[in-house]
């Protein structure tokens, strides 16, 4: 009888019955705050068991949430409350929270200035906010990750299951949209490009995130190429992805392929010292790939070369321009400290937004040369470490997950220079989460050839 009682599943079942009698009942008399509470507990029960648990499925969990119909603040309290679960745990039984290394240090130098430039906010909730997503959320997820919580098994889930299926979640909805015709009704090439409304983004803002998605699925092939089922669906979303991007026709995502490409070329050219073989039959299937979709979409690629030729003539490049001009402005009146995150509004022309569609000016606005000092160095470290681990490995034969990883945060890291790519919620979110993994993880070796 007492092994039945503290049997776990016997347990279970009987809190989901109680919870289940005090849901109806409340309900059934109109009892709206013992609704709430009752339903509050039931999902705090679960999540602090999964906290704990599976952490990983946590922070899986919040990032999915950033690209739902959900308000897209609320997978950053996910990822706050998993923290402060773990947090507490580590106090309770007497273990140190993190160690101190030199992510950290800048990270906390980035709070010191939240604390120096309070006196300069003149709306909290833009600072906050701002907080929240510059600093806090990616600190939490580097310490997170790096620090003991998540497990390396955890972490590696990441990559083989947890983003091919953001990527696939993120494709359906594209496909929704287009299905609707809410994107491909128009007449124009203008109402394609910015046809893509889906709610936590719009068309510009999708070209570079499935660019991104496309990117860190194909750099980690190595991790999935076993699974028939992954395997199948990011092959499924390259193909949607490319013809997506080619017809939203914007220019940041492919300046930032580009760039990146040239960067990590030369990288490998003066680090690793390796000058990367021609591979034919790939060379020959992305000549019978791009030669079809050339024939299929030659109009929207000529508008888009149109895009950047007529460029001086642009409206939205004017807008940039005007912004950058407007934020060294606003810089060059607060150059040591800044005015803290989200205080300064930029002038659009007509409006006023929070994100000068510049990453670098976001950051030296809000936290001066200091910031911008911090973010920058916060942006070579990953190249720092991978050239640290080049200079003791065997550079021609040895290929590390890290040097795989670089790409995708190159690319992510350029395209922020001309879009609201990275300080942006949903975006964020994955790209820092991409950004602990590669410290968990830069020095795992994987199976392929240089």
């Amino acid at each position: 009888m007492a092994a039945i009682l503290f049997n776990k599943r016997y347990i279970l079942l009987s809190a989901l019955s109680i919870i289940g009698v005090l849901v109806i009942t409340f309900y059934s008399f109109n009892y709206w705050l013992a609704l709430l509470l009752t339903l509050g507990v039931a999902f705090c029960i679960p999540f602090f068991i999964s906290a704990l648990k599976y952490p990983e499925f946590i922070v899986f969990l919040s990032i999915l949430l950033n690209f739902t119909p959900l308000n897209r603040n609320t997978g950053f309290y996910f990822i706050l409350l998993l923290a402060i679960i773990h947090f507490s745990k580590n106090i309770l039984i007497g273990r140190p929270l993190f160690k101190i290394d030199k992510i950290l240090t800048i990270w906390f130098s980035f709070m010191v200035m939240i604390l120096i430039t309070f006196v300069k906010w003149v709306n909290i909730y833009r600072g906050l906010r701002g907080s929240l997503s510059m600093i806090i959320i990616p600190m939490l997820l580097y310490i997170l990750f790096n620090h003991g919580y998540i497990s390396k098994k955890g972490t590696e889930k990441f990559l083989t299951t947890y983003f091919p299926l953001v990527y696939t979640y993120i494709i359906i909805q594209l496909l929704l949209t287009v299905i609707k015709g809410t994107a491909i009704s128009g007449y124009s090439f203008q109402e394609f490009h910015t046809g893509f409304d889906l709610g936590w983004g719009k068309s510009v803002f999708v070209a570079a995130l499935t660019m991104f998605l496309l990117m860190l699925t194909y750099q980690t092939r190595n991790y999935w190429h076993n699974r028939f089922i992954i395997k199948s669906l990011i092959y499924f979303n390259f193909i949607v992805s490319i013809v997506v991007i080619i017809l939203i026709m914007a220019r940041a995502p492919f300046v930032s392929l580009f760039a990146t490409l040239m960067i990590y070329y030369l990288y490998n050219k003066l680090f690793r010292k390796t000058y990367k073989k021609i591979n034919y039959l790939n060379l020959l299937y992305g000549i019978l790939l791009i030669i079809p979709l050339y024939y299929v979409f030659n109009k929207f690629i000529y508008y888009l070369a149109t895009r950047f030729i007529h460029m001086k003539t642009d409206p939205s490049f004017l807008v940039r321009v005007y912004m950058y001009y407007d934020g060294f402005i606003a810089y060059i009146n607060n150059i040591i400290i800044g005015v803290g995150p989200e205080q300064h509004m930029f002038k659009d022309f007509l409006n006023y937004v929070a994100d000068p569609n510049n990453i670098l000016i976001s950051y030296a606005v809000s936290f001066g040369s200091v910031g911008l000092l911090l973010i920058i160095a916060l942006f070579l470290m990953p190249y720092i470490t991978m050239a640290r681990l080049y200079k003791v490995g065997d550079n021609k034969k040895i290929k590390y997950l890290g040097a795989m990883l670089i790409p995708v945060l190159t690319m992510a890291i350029f395209n922020s220079l001309f879009e609201v790519i990275i300080t942006s919620f949903c975006y964020g979110t994955m790209f820092w989460t991409v950004y602990a993994i590669f410290y968990r993880l830069h020095d795992v070796k994987l199976d392929i050839l240089s």
